[in-house]
């Protein structure tokens, strides 16, 4: 995984503090069941996206280093729940907002 120390983050995209950080990551483990691909891995949330509330997580030891989560704040969720998109890279992330914002 690279590291994120000076990373300028696209878009609606910001960096968290550590109490968000705890915050997200009890809430995924609330959220998460069995057959979940972030199941059982271990996620390190970075930033939040300020327009829809999705989660940057760095995963540890995955397929995929990075994944955006939507959390629903709602407790255990059933498939496809917490909704996830995975990501090789920071630059497949930015590239991906880039699209989106296009497409707005």
């Amino acid at each position: 995984m690279e590291s994120l120390s000076g990373t300028t983050w696209p878009g609606p995209w910001q960096p968290i503090t550590v109490p968000q950080r705890r915050a997200y990551e009890q809430e995924l483990q609330a959220e998460l069941t069995a057959g979940h691909a972030l199941m059982g891995g271990r996620a390190t949330a970075v930033a939040r996206c300020s327009r829809c509330d999705d989660v940057l997580f760095a995963l540890q030891e995955a397929a995929h280093p990075y994944a955006v989560v939507h959390l629903v704040w709602q407790g255990p969720q059933r498939q496809p729940w917490p909704a996830t998109t995975f990501f090789e890279s920071l630059a497949e992330l930015v590239a991906s907002c880039a699209e989106s914002d296009r497409e707005s």
